[in-house]
């Protein structure tokens, strides 16, 4: 089958959905299937398979020509397949029609939810995007029950498919001899982008409480963005600075180590459409503490394969959090880890159930195969 993948970002920038398109184009060529990637990023890197990078270049003309390059990318396609219902799954819309091929869309974040900070003509024109390429789709792959719930809205449920975002199970797998650390010594990992969405600044707040019931903890904060300064001033007003390191960014591929170190990952975000470097930590086979938002019920269950805080009012994503929350919430959050930190049977149980079922449901060859089976149906 011959697929035209279609995705405004793509690596070299790093995100759950760039690395979603990587494993599944990945798989699919595995299965013997020609897939080709056009994408807005025009920053180049190594790849496996044919990629176009065509700017996006907001003018009439600008229009015009994406449309002619986007059809002469589509023409000899089975099937075209977009990612994010935002402007290139718009465009594929009538170029789909012309040339007479099924559109599939997968949702992620960008597009789908709505995001109340942005400018009134950006949020307007998300809200048209998403409604066009919603209707017009031939089936819809959504990545969590929030998208799920959206995407209904816009297309009847037989359109509608529940394909979870997968992970690279043979990569992040437990480590068979793992150096051992300290006796005393306790890691707790966040791997977040350090924007507000992502909560990195809640969970600095909650570590004088982890320090008091476990003083020989430390904090590793992986990843980096606009909060990056503040977050590190904070630390340093807070007294904890001996005990927290930033890592900055780190390519995903180099982030085993960590995990494996890891006693408890942290992720405590207002908005979490799916989380890869969740299920990566699960795959891990570590204790997970989330916020109980977006994906993150799904993925842990109850007490089943993580812990889940009430750290909102609701459990649907908000892109735009609260400056602050309320000491009970962070008083939640720090006890959370820290109850984590002093039960090592929890943690192991937790652990292996996460491992088991990432391993059953988002392994990336199962994803690819469920992937195939949309394609077919709408062939």
């Amino acid at each position: 089958m011959k697929v035209s993948m279609l995705a405004e970002s793509y690596l070299p920038l790093i995100g759950g959905a760039e690395l979603h398109i990587y494993y599944l184009t990945r798989e699919l060529l595995k299965l013997n299937h020609d897939i080709r990637l056009f994408t807005n990023t025009i920053e180049d890197c190594p790849s496996d398979f044919p990629v176009t990078r065509v700017p996006w270049k907001p003018s009439l003309q600008g229009l015009l020509n994406h449309h002619q390059k986007l059809t002469g990318f589509c023409s000899e396609a089975n099937l075209v397949h977009s990612h994010y219902s935002h402007r290139l799954s718009a465009m594929a819309v009538p170029v789909c029609k012309k040339l007479r091929l099924p559109l599939v869309l997968t949702l992620h974040g960008l597009g789908t939810l709505d995001r109340e900070y942005y400018p009134f003509f950006n949020r307007l024109t998300y809200k048209f995007f998403r409604r066009y390429s919603l209707e017009a789709a031939d089936a819809i792959i959504s990545t969590s029950p929030e998208l799920t719930g959206v995407a209904q809205r816009f297309a009847p449920k037989e359109k509608v498919f529940d394909i979870p975002n997968g992970v690279d199970t043979a990569l992040f797998a437990p480590p068979r001899n793992q150096a051992r650390k300290a006796s005393s010594e306790r890691i707790v990992l966040a791997v977040r982008r350090l924007v507000p969405k992502t909560g990195i600044q809640f969970l600095v707040e909650a570590i004088p409480g982890i320090l008091r019931e476990a003083p020989e903890t430390r904090f590793v904060i992986i990843g980096d963005g606009p909060l990056a300064a503040s977050l590190k001033q904070r630390v340093l007003e807070l007294g904890v600075n001996e005990h927290v390191s930033f890592r900055g960014a780190i390519q995903n591929e180099d982030l085993t180590p960590f995990f494996a170190q890891a006693d408890v990952v942290v992720f405590p975000s207002s908005a979490e459409s799916t989380s890869l470097s969740c299920l990566e930590a699960m795959s891990m086979q570590k204790a997970v503490v989330a916020s109980a938002v977006g994906a993150f019920p799904g993925l842990l269950g109850d007490d089943e394969r993580g812990m889940l805080v009430d750290l909102f009012d609701s459990h649907a994503s908000n892109y735009l959090p609260p400056a602050s929350l309320p000491v009970e919430k962070i008083n939640a959050l720090s006890e959370a880890i820290a109850g984590l930190l002093g039960d090592d049977a929890r943690k192991s149980r937790l652990g292996r159930a996460a491992r088991e079922y990432v391993v059953k449901n988002h392994d990336w060859g199962v994803i690819a195969k469920k992937t195939l089976e949309v394609y077919e149906s709408v062939m």
